[in-house]
């Protein structure tokens, strides 16, 4: 006698996703270089910013402890001082083939005097100036900061 065949039963197959396929290991990877590639342009245009900052942040303290001396002085002093005045390349390490340059100036603005710090490569050169006023009658100064053009 025949008896009715029954199916077979088919094992079932487990499985396992514990890993990452090769198809997502190389989307992943792509994706991340797209976005480094993205960001690096910007961080480092940031770090430049930032280092253009530092460098005008230390001219503008060293012009400005150079003209506070020299509007300590009386005025006749401090154009005799002036016309000895050269100081270059060893201002600052932060600065470059730095140079400072005094000027004494005397006309209907009253006498004052203007310090130029100018440093970084021929290419791209910063200055930054301070002028300070000279006011005889008291034996007083008053600096004011002037933007670099």
């Amino acid at each position: 006698m025949d008896l009715p065949s029954v199916p077979k039963r088919t094992a079932v197959r487990v499985v396992d996703r514990r890993g990452f396929s090769i198809t997502e290991i190389i989307t992943g990877c792509f994706l991340i270089t797209v976005m480094m590639g993205a960001v690096a342009p910007i961080a480092l245009l940031s770090r430049k910013t930032a280092d253009i900052a530092r460098q005008s942040q230390i001219a503008t303290e060293i012009l400005s402890a150079e003209l506070d001396g020299l509007t300590m002085m009386p005025a006749e002093e401090a154009r005799k001082q002036l016309s000895t005045y050269a100081k270059n390349e060893d201002v600052h390490p932060a600065l470059q083939r730095a140079t400072l340059r005094g000027t004494y100036l005397d006309d209907a603005d009253g006498p004052r005097i203007q310090m130029t710090l100018t440093w970084g490569a021929p290419q791209r050169r910063r200055s930054t100036s301070l002028v300070g006023w000279i006011n005889d009658a008291d034996g007083q100064a008053m600096i004011k900061a002037e933007p670099s053009p």
